[in-house]
C-alpha cells in the first residue's frame, strides 16, 4: 500500500510527460500542414529579412517551445548570415531562451498539473526528478520535441533556475556551435544532417558517461 502511494507522484509526472509531448507533437504536425513560410523555410526568411535577422532568428529558436520552428534551420542560417562565432553566440542564446522560456511555463502550470507537492511521498518524488533532471536537459537539448518537453517538466520539479540555465548552456553548446559551422562553410544538407548525427551522438556520450558516473 504505502509503495503504491509512493509511486503516484512519480507515475502522475510521466503520464504529464507523454501528454506533454503529444501535445507538442499535434501543434508540430498542424504548424507544417498550414506551410507558413517563417515556419517551413525560417533559413529563406532569414536571408530576406536583413538587419533584423539576428533578433528574428533567436526569437523563433525561444518560440521554438510552442511553435513548430525548424531550430537546425535557423542555427545554420545563423551560421551563413553571420559567421561561426557570432552564429553560434545567436545559437545559444535562443536555445538557452528556449528552456528557460520551457522550464517558466512548466514551473506556472506545475501546482495546477500535478499538484501541491505537500506529502512526503511527493517531496521524495520532487528530489529524485531534481536529480535527474540536469542531466535530461542538457542530453535532450539537441533533440527536436524533447528539448521543449523535458525543459517544461523540469520546471514542475525543484530545480533553481541557475541549474536550469547551467544544464541548458552546456547542453546547447555542441549543436550551437557544429550548425552555425555548417553554416558559415556553406555545408550542403547532406552535410548538415551529419552535423545532426553527430550532436546526437555527443548528447548519448555524455549521457553515457554521466550514468556511468552515478
Amino acid at each position: 500500500m504505502a509503495s503504491a502511494s509512493n509511486d503516484r507522484p512519480l507515475r502522475r509526472f510521466w503520464i504529464v510527460t507523454v501528454l506533454v509531448l503529444t501535445a507538442l507533437l499535434v501543434i508540430f504536425a498542424i504548424g507544417r500542414g498550414l506551410s507558413i513560410p517563417l515556419l517551413d523555410a525560417p533559413d529563406e526568411v532569414l536571408d530576406r529579412a536583413g538587419p533584423v535577422a539576428a533578433l528574428l532568428g533567436v526569437g523563433l529558436l525561444i518560440g521554438d517551445v510552442v511553435l513548430p520552428t525548424l531550430s537546425s534551420a535557423i542555427m545554420i542560417a545563423h551560421g551563413h548570415l553571420f559567421g561561426t562565432a557570432l552564429g553560434a553566440l545567436l545559437n545559444l542564446v535562443g536555445s538557452v531562451g528556449a528552456a528557460a522560456l520551457g522550464f517558466y511555463l512548466g514551473r506556472c502550470g506545475s501546482r495546477r498539473v500535478l499538484g501541491d507537492l505537500a506529502t512526503h511521498e511527493q517531496k521524495r518524488a520532487d528530489r529524485q526528478l531534481a536529480r535527474i533532471g540536469p542531466l535530461a536537459v542538457i542530453v535532450t537539448r539537441p533533440i527536436p520535441l524533447a528539448a521543449e518537453a523535458t525543459a517544461i517538466m523540469a520546471g514542475t520539479t525543484s530545480m533553481h533556475w541557475r541549474t536550469l540555465l547551467g544544464s541548458a548552456l552546456l547542453g546547447s553548446l555542441p549543436a550551437s556551435l557544429l550548425y552555425a559551422w555548417a553554416g558559415a562553410a556553406a555545408q550542403t544538407a547532406l552535410h548538415a544532417g551529419l552535423v545532426m548525427l553527430l550532436v546526437l551522438a555527443l548528447a548519448a556520450v555524455h549521457w553515457l558517461v554521466r550514468r556511468t558516473r552515478t
